[in-house]
């Protein structure tokens, strides 16, 4: 189900020494680099990137052209050479979903690659989960996607992928970025006896910021690279 349009333009991408996962879109004839802004909390100040390639990690020179917030969970970049093809076309959308249906998220969790022995290409694969578009939160402006699936650390700032259901659409689309996961605080026990500890129990509900955030930013400062 999953095309090589892609897996062709999602990155595992490092700051310090936390790893996330950031993908690549093209807008109007320009190429972006998309994550999650709780990767980058002080994006004004990020002047280079690290991807990783087979090769080892690659630092980018970047140029901010949008950043959202702890509730807008996204940032974009226009990095300074082209990183992705753009014969792999990943178009985002603002609608053409439907509630219920399936959608996909693709990143790295816990820096964990695919291990595909493809020697002609130049990317680690990313890991691929399917979900269910459950609902949104709506803040005024601000749309959340809820999906039901089991996100695990590292696939902050991986796309959120889906096939529109109509024949003349069949065509992967990005409608989100992963922002994280809802979690419940279950009681610690040791020996049967329930403590005053809690631990952070994965609830099964994730949390992605809608794609429409990240065509704004791109339309109010569309600095991305040529292509």
């Amino acid at each position: 189900m999953i095309t090589f349009d892609i897996l062709a333009r999602v990155f595992q991408i490092r700051n310090g020494n936390s790893t996330a996962t950031a993908f690549a879109v093209d807008y109007e004839g320009r190429q972006y680099l998309v994550t999650a802004w709780h990767v980058f909390p002080t994006p004004d100040q990020v002047t280079k990137v690290e991807l990783l390639f087979k090769t080892g990690w690659k630092k980018i020179e970047v140029n901010l052209t949008g950043q959202g917030s702890d509730v807008v969970d996204v940032v974009v970049f226009s990095p300074s050479q082209r990183i992705a093809d753009p014969d792999f076309d990943l178009p985002l959308t603002k609608g053409l979903m439907i509630l219920g249906q399936d959608v996909y998220f693709l990143g790295f969790p816990y820096g964990m690659i695919s291990d595909v022995n493809d020697l002609g290409w130049h990317l680690p694969y990313p890991l691929v989960k399917k979900a269910c578009l459950s609902g949104s939160i709506d803040r005024g402006s601000d749309r959340i996607w809820l999906l039901d699936g089991i996100n695990n650390h590292g696939f902050s700032g991986g796309p959120v992928v889906f096939y529109p259901l109509k024949p003349e659409d069949r065509k992967l689309r990005v409608m989100g970025v992963v922002s994280g996961f809802k979690f419940s605080k279950e009681p610690l026990y040791v020996n049967r006896k329930k403590t005053e500890h809690f631990v952070k129990s994965n609830t099964g509900i994730v949390y992605a910021t809608c794609a429409r955030h990240i065509i704004q930013m791109i339309e109010n400062n569309p600095n991305g690279l040529e292509i």
